[in-house]
């Protein structure tokens, strides 16, 4: 079908100048005569056949790659505004061609801006396909991010193609610069008018670009972006509700990306598994941020910058208390959600997505404000209060349902983790109770006796003596005259909150109760949105077996007893902190420093022939997240400069020569072939027997696949992963095992 498509719209219309007589005494359409009268019927038939060309891609990755060798085609007709779509279907999440796009083809699209000045609405379009080329499913594609920054904000000859915004900081009113020389204030630009529709488009387009080229951390463009859009501004676009919806969602995004999700915040773990018992005290419980830094030192000096690294990271999210406060205001007051208003809910969605973020980042830590937090998100979570046509098509997906369910979505995971903050301490508080009942003989030696021992494995295989521990943080949502700690499960969902013929069923406001928590859970685990049915059921699970979890998580915890194991967390953890250092520099990466700490990593896991010692190696690894670093960072980051590399490895040897520059590329290409072989093999290490870890990798399996056959070592790696693993064999499916294939074809 594409074939014939592709012949029919090349017989019809003239996409590029042909000599005369060339098509065969048949007179084509020219692309720049398209709108003339007599050839309405040719653009008719050649917009719906672009339309068919378009759904072909839609949501089809293999369609995408058999397509991809039409993208000559479609950049010669991209002027032809169906056409255009057409190949933003096409560069949509294709891994193939995003990675091996040309900078002369995106400046292409650069060009494009320059020659339609008041064209906004084919500016727009141009502008979003620039968006698609910057990621591609959720993973950052840093070169082409860099490259279009360079083009657009550091080329003095392309200023004029993005709209300049700026703040007064006296009034706090932020203006807007639409073409050189013409300033006016950001809320009547955005006012509605028809003629306006367009550049108002072009601006929300141009905000979801700076957005696409800072995803992922990317330290080159965040600088400059955040020259032209300073924390005030975006704040300032983020919290204006005379701004339309649409425009506050993409400041939101930017905010997420430019601020949170960046060189500032480092990601941290919420529930410790590793536990020093020796340092074991009250003092980690009078912190409510405690789980934003490793609270087990073994010294007073470590014990000191611990502490340091807490008071810094309140000072950072004290610089962020304006958005914090307005997040929480927009939550508390936005307990019921319309279908109709689809921009309103578009920007509550954005706003969880937000606050999950910084969850991520160490926001929202402290157990003293979970009541706090919790029941306005179970009053926003409550289906029953939100607004339908028919409520009984809540559980259905559509175009306009689906933003309502992804918002629901996003509550059950920031609930999940204000959970874990509730888990984590009241681990604290466990072994804090164990510490008491059992008596160390030796505790300033840091080493437990044969008795000790006895009680301590007493304690994990039963639970009696948990009875008389106190609810740290009992489920925040239970109304005020609830009797017990632990409220008993609601009965099934009564007949009266279901709708009576076809009418919506809304909820008056009173405070969320565990009633409404788990009816709301209950009637979402029904729901189409497969997300939100799994992550509502998780909830579900957590809230009827609290008791288990803590057991569970109980005998997960690792205590480090020993010097040996204690040194053993402090070296990993020190290592991990240099390599992520090194990634958030701002600099260029120092491959061989990078490679030296990822060989040190490799060399903590397998320090002892003791099958035993490096389980017990593995697993502080594991808790410490060791691996993600490695496969999130130290794997991503650099696999775009490798790319380039090897892009350029590949052009005419004369030419590389002539610049002086083919033994530098070759070094870096060696040295980055280096590094990621040294990683590869560090997480072989890391999974190496071990089915626990081995399971947290198999995860990842798709992105280990596509650098497979490139001499890293990943197919040892992959052996390994694998190795006497019954589980994660049978979860192989036919498109991991035609990749294996495919690279011993190539």
């Amino acid at each position: 079908i594409v074939e014939v498509l592709v012949a029919l719209l090349n017989g019809m219309i003239a996409f590029k100048r042909e000599a005369p007589g060339s098509d065969a005494g048949f007179t084509k359409a020219r692309l720049d005569e398209i709108d003339k009268p007599e050839n309405y019927t040719t653009r008719q038939i050649a917009a719906h056949a672009f339309k068919v060309l378009k759904q072909i891609l839609k949501r089809n990755a293999h369609n995408r790659r058999l397509m991809s060798n039409q993208v000559a085609f479609l950049q010669s007709s991209i002027d032809f505004p169906q056409a255009t779509d057409t190949m933003l279907e096409l560069f949509r999440h294709n891994r193939t061609l995003l990675d091996n796009i040309q900078q002369d083809q995106i400046y292409f699209f650069i060009l494009r801006l320059k020659s339609r000045i008041e064209d906004w609405a084919r500016k727009s379009s141009y502008i979003k396909f620039l968006s698609i080329l910057c990621k591609c499913n959720d993973e950052a594609l840093n070169s082409n991010q860099s490259y279009i920054c360079d083009r657009l904000i550091l080329d003095q000859n392309n200023h004029a193609l993005l709209m300049k915004l700026r703040i007064d900081k006296q009034t706090g009113i932020v203006y807007i610069s639409p073409t050189p020389g013409k300033e006016v204030e950001l809320e009547l630009f955005m006012k509605p008018r028809q003629d306006m529709a367009a550049a108002q488009l072009y601006l929300v387009r141009t905000i979801k670009l700076l957005t696409a080229i800072c995803f992922g951390r990317n330290l080159h463009t965040t600088h400059y972006v955040a020259n032209g859009f300073p924390y005030p501004l975006v704040l300032a676009c983020v919290t204006n509700k005379n701004l339309p919806c649409k425009l506050r969602s993409a400041f939101s995004y930017l905010m997420r990306n430019l601020y949170i999700d960046a060189e500032s915040f480092t990601p941290t773990m919420i529930v410790q598994y590793t536990r020093v018992w020796s340092d074991l005290s009250g003092d980690q419980m009078s912190s409510p941020a405690h789980t934003v830094y490793n609270p087990l030192a073994s010294s007073e000096e470590s014990k000191r910058k611990g502490k340091e690294k807490v008071e810094a990271l309140a000072a950072k999210i004290a610089e962020y208390s304006g958005l914090t406060e307005f997040l929480w205001t927009y939550i508390r007051n936005e307990s019921q959600q319309v279908l109709a208003q689809m921009a309103q809910n578009k920007f509550t969605l954005s706003v969880l997505v937000l606050i999950r973020t910084m969850q991520s980042m160490g926001f929202f830590r402290e157990h003293n404000l979970l009541s706090q937090y919790i029941p306005p998100l179970v009053a926003l979570m409550d289906p029953f209060t939100d607004r339908y046509d028919d409520m009984n098509h809540r559980h259905e997906v559509s175009a306009r349902t689906v933003w309502l369910l992804k918002a629901k979505q996003n509550i059950c995971l920031i609930i999940n983790n204000l959970l874990d903050v509730r888990l984590d301490l009241r681990l604290t508080e466990s072994l804090l109770f164990l510490q008491s009942i059992i008596p160390t003989t030796n505790q300033t030696a840091g080493a437990l006796t044969d008795e000790d021992r006895k009680q301590l494995g007493a304690f994990f295989t039963s639970m009696e003596t948990l009875h008389s521990l106190r609810e740290i943080l009992p489920l925040p949502v239970a109304t005020a005259q609830a009797s017990t700690p632990t409220p008993t499960p609601s009965p099934p969902l009564s007949p009266t909150l279901l709708p009576i013929n076809n009418t919506p069923v809304s909820r008056p406001p009173p405070p969320p109760t565990i009633n409404t928590y788990v009816e709301a859970l209950m009637d979402m685990v029904v729901t189409d949105y497969k997300p939100l049915k799994i992550s509502a059921s998780n909830l579900l699970v957590r809230f009827h077996g609290q008791r288990a979890e803590l057991q569970s998580a109980l005998e997960n915890v690792q205590i480090l007893v020993t010097d040996k194991h204690v040194n053993m967390y402090k070296q990993v953890e020190h290592t991990l902190a240099d390599i992520r250092m090194l990634l958030s520099s701002g600099k260029p990466i120092d491959i061989v420093a990078m490679t030296k700490l990822t060989q040190l990593m490799t060399e903590l896991t397998v320090t002892s022939n003791d099958p035993v010692t490096i389980q017990q190696h593995q697993l502080i690894l594991k808790n410490l997240e060791a691996h993600t670093v490695i496969t999130m960072d130290v794997l991503h980051l650099p696999i775009n400069h490798l790319q380039q590399a090897r892009m350029q490895r590949s052009r005419s040897r004369a030419v590389l020569q002539r610049a002086n520059s083919v033994n530098k590329i070759e070094d870096i290409y060696n040295a980055q072939l280096k590094l990621f072989s040294t990683a590869f093999i560090c997480l072989s290490s890391f999974c190496k027997d071990n089915t626990e870890n081995q399971a947290v990798l198999f995860t990842h399996l798709d992105f280990y696949l596509r650098m497979l056959g490139q001499r890293m070592g990943v197919a040892k790696f992959i052996q390994n992963m694998f190795n006497n693993n019954r589980s994660l064999c049978a979860q192989i499916s036919e498109s991991h095992i035609r990749a294996i294939i495919n690279t011993i074809a190539d």
